[in-house]
This record gives C-alpha cells, sequence and structure tokens, in this order.
C-alpha cells in the first residue's frame, strides 16, 4: 500500500490472492491508499518504496528492512533508499500520513489457509 503500485483491485492479477482479501475490495482499497505519503515521497524526490525503506532505517538499528523483488531494477531503486536522511520531524510526518487499514486482513478462506483450518 505504501509503494503506489496497487491503486485498484483491477491492478491486481487475475490469479492474485489478494482479490479476496477484505483490504483491496473496492470499499476498502482507496481508504487504504496512503496519497499523503506519496506527496511526501515527491517532496523528498523518492519513490515511495524508497521512502518507506527509509522510514525504517531510520527507526533504528534494531529495524531491518527485508524488502523481496523479483526486478532488477527494483533492487537498485531499494539500494537509493539508503541514501535518504530523515529528520524526526520527518518520521512523525511520514507517520502521520499512513492510513489506518479498513477491512481484514484475510477472508475466511484465506484465515483457514494461513491457519491451517483452526478458525
Amino acid at each position: 500500500m505504501l509503494t503506489g503500485a496497487i491503486t485498484s483491485t483491477s491492478d491486481l492479477g487475475q490469479t492474485d490472492f489478494r482479490r479476496t482479501n477484505p483490504r483491496f475490495q473496492t470499499e476498502n482499497i482507496e481508504k487504504n491508499i496512503a496519497h499523503k505519503f506519496f506527496e511526501i515521497a515527491k517532496t523528498k524526490n523518492c519513490t515511495p518504496a524508497q521512502l518507506a525503506l527509509a522510514w525504517l532505517l531510520a527507526r533504528g538499528s534494531d529495524v531491518v528492512p527485508i524488502p523481496g523483488t523479483k526486478n532488477p531494477a527494483r533492487i537498485e531503486e531499494n539500494a537509493g533508499a539508503a541514501q535518504i536522511v530523515l529528520s524526526e520531524s520527518d518520521c512523525a510526518e511520514i507517520e502521520a500520513s499512513i492510513p489506518a487499514l479498513a477491512g481484514e486482513r484475510y477472508d475466511e478462506a484465506g484465515l483457514k489457509a494461513a491457519f491451517n483450518g483452526r478458525v
């Protein structure tokens, strides 16, 4: 939700499991998009993904972001996050910009799959 890659259910592939997740349903997805966060990224001249990683890096030496990617260009983009310097006020602004998520993480079938049917 912080990268800006998904802004509607139609951005998800036909077989993407998130199509059934409540957080990605039409009534919730717009509420979950971090528009203000994207604006902050623009002011910092970085991508939203870089800002998210920079924010994690700024949280302390005991926080280690582990970004996953299948795309070599994203590896370079992710590495660029290490060059972004955030002040305490920047971090506070970022934290305030992230909306509380609307919708549950999983639907009923997803819960059963995640917890081996013990729901």
